[in-house]
């Protein structure tokens, strides 16, 4: 059961990295929305569209701006603890340091869902949303999509698909033929890829239906090839980074990639990444315990939000570079983007043993 000081200390936790935060993302959004101005004019994208991009785009900042925004809000509001000796009195009165850090940790693993809620249910859909009307809108081109699926036309085709994937992927594809008003045939297939050495489309699991007359005749296929789809040039406009997609998506589209002997390392990246960043936040806590333990409680504000911004920040540069050497030198996604985190995570325990 949680106790009246273990709420104390983990709502100064809460309350010290969502006031970071806020301010972080202030300035975030103050250079985001000066970046996205200097867009504005090119086709349809416009002030309006400027402002409703970057209002889209703020659960995403939120989700990458939250590892260093706990970091700076744990030293901050942990510091300022120890600066006004309630820490000192905590261990007078016998609670352990063990004790302390459970309860720092209970206000991480509230932050931690927090972020989750973020990454997995908030950012995803509008993030997306917002990179689908910017694009839209500098390419002068309609988003002709709806609670069906996206609708493109192709002479006398019509093609509906249900689903966009990173990589040249559909989902749910059904073609309808038409010969003047005159339904020909219509064909599903659950998947479809684009070759691009090829120049075709290779589609999955098909069923195709043709009608002549007054007969109808129903085929399936495991596969088939066809020379046109959709436009792949469309994709810069209709698809989305892997970034953007949730943890459980992501999943299972790395699943579909390694099970077809497709690239699949960038979206393995990005789903290790959605397990690592609510992780980091704990991370953050504890790297922040030792320096509240240590010297830092006769030190001011200004240099607590200093120790707090190496801390974050080094962690941000080390798992972006992580990143890149694991595409550069094809390192396992869990090792290139777990082992900043591990690193982390042995400094903080090796400090507080030292606290001790």
């Amino acid at each position: 059961m949680t106790t009246l000081l273990g709420r104390y200390i983990a709502r100064t936790v809460i309350a010290g990295s969502v006031l970071v935060l806020a301010v972080l993302l202030s300035l975030n959004t103050l250079f985001a929305v000066t970046r996205e101005f200097g867009s504005t004019g090119q086709g349809d994208y416009g002030v309006a569209e400027a402002l409703l991009y970057v209002l889209l785009t703020m659960p995403a900042d939120i989700y990458e701006l939250f590892p260093a925004a706990v970091a700076i809000g744990g030293v901050v509001g942990l510091g300022a603890l120890a600066a006004n000796s309630e820490l000192l009195i905590m261990r007078a009165a016998g609670v352990s340091n063990g004790r302390i850090v459970g309860m720092v940790m209970q206000g991480g693993i509230v932050l931690m869902a927090v972020i989750v809620f973020v990454g997995e249910v908030v950012a995803p859909p509008s993030q997306q949303y917002a990179e689908r009307m910017r694009s839209s809108a500098i390419a002068g081109q309609s988003d002709a999509r709806g609670p069906g699926g996206l609708w493109l036309r192709d002479e006398n085709r019509f093609v509906n698909v249900g689903e966009i994937l990173p990589g040249y992927v559909l989902r749910n594809v059904t073609v309808y033929e038409f010969d003047g008003r005159q339904l020909q045939r219509s064909l599903h297939a659950k998947r479809a890829h684009y070759q691009r050495r090829e120049d075709q489309w290779r589609l999955l699991d098909v069923r195709s239906t043709r009608l002549n007359g007054d007969r109808i005749a129903t085929q399936r296929e495991a596969e088939a090839i066809w020379p046109r789809l959709v436009p792949p040039d469309l994709f810069e406009v209709l698809t989305v980074s892997p970034e953007t997609l949730p943890g459980w998506r992501l999943f299972s589209y790395v699943d579909y990639l390694s099970d077809n002997d497709l690239e699949s390392a960038r979206f393995a990246l990005a789903f290790w990444k959605k397990i690592a960043t609510p992780l980091s936040t704990l991370v953050m806590l504890l790297l922040a315990l030792p320096m509240v333990f240590g010297s830092i409680r006769a030190t001011g504000a200004g240099q607590r939000v200093f120790i707090g911004s190496v801390i974050g920040v080094g962690y941000l540069l080390l798992a972006e570079l992580f990143s890149h050497i694991g595409i550069v030198y094809g390192l396992a996604a869990p090792v290139a983007v777990m082992a900043p985190a591990i690193l982390f995570t042995i400094t903080g325990l090796l400090l507080l043993r030292r606290m001790h």
